[in-house]
């Protein structure tokens, strides 16, 4: 009776077994990947929750973006979103955003930070991997004037818009809690990503609409065909500001 195994049947079975694990691989990180991102995207349904709440309580108001000029100017010295500037003690830290209007909602630090951004954290990264779109006080427009452009209301914009997304770009787009679409949007995930709507869903986007929402050729390209005098980039999913005729 043959016992055991000869040297070569030995490897032939460690050759299969490697083959087995290469062949697998792909699928394993495919699958991991997805789970970052269903993590992400349930991160993104809380913060979505927190601004349908948030909005109810304050008349369909939207809370503060956290955008830095009215902030710094001293114009706005009221809870943002993310944090509250005059509680700010020097320094960004995690806790900062205990003091943000989002945190009664959410409560968890965790809900603040993707699974896939592993740092190194700058500025206000160091609490959260998401910012606020800056179309909710139309970008900060007139603020060197002494005035913020009024808060907008959820109902001023429409339920697919997008408010709150994940952020991935350099170290000048931390600077508050807020951001423009073009600054460093949702690259985080290979096929898309998931953002939190006016209407407080949250709505999934392929990497290829996002990339055709931030450009907003499609736009143009549909008011040059309607016969538009004056055609435009927007408005999109994205660039969603209520006071301008591209969003913009």
């Amino acid at each position: 009776m043959k016992k055991g195994f000869t040297l070569v049947e030995l490897l032939v079975v460690i050759a299969i077994i490697a083959i087995l694990l290469m062949l697998m691989a792909p699928s394993v990180s495919t699958m991991l990947e997805r789970t970052r991102r269903n993590v992400c995207a349930n991160n993104q349904h809380g913060m979505g929750s927190a601004l349908a709440h948030y909005s109810a309580a304050y008349k369909t108001f939207l809370a503060f973006p956290n955008w830095r000029a009215p902030e710094t100017a001293g114009i706005w010295v009221d809870p943002g979103w993310l944090y509250c500037q005059r509680d700010l003690s020097g320094g960004w830290r995690v806790v900062d955003m205990q003091k943000g209007a989002f945190w009664e909602y959410i409560g968890r630090l965790e809900a603040y930070r993707c699974p896939e951004d592993k740092g190194p954290y700058v500025g206000t990264q160091i609490m959260t991997s998401y910012l606020m779109n800056g179309s909710v006080i139309s970008y900060g427009r007139d603020w060197g004037s002494g005035n913020v452009n009024p808060l907008h209301r959820s109902i001023d914009f429409g339920p697919l818009d997008v408010i709150i997304w994940e952020a991935t770009g350099p170290a000048g787009d931390w600077n508050d809690g807020s951001s423009f679409p073009r600054e460093g949007l949702a690259s985080a995930h290979r096929e898309g990503a998931v953002f939190a709507c006016a209407d407080g869903h949250a709505e999934y986007m392929s990497r290829e609409q996002i990339n055709r929402e931030v450009a907003g050729q499609y736009v143009y390209d549909r008011m040059v065909a309607a016969g538009d005098p004056s055609p435009c980039y927007g408005p999109t999913l994205l660039w969603n500001n209520p006071r301008a005729r591209d969003g913009r």
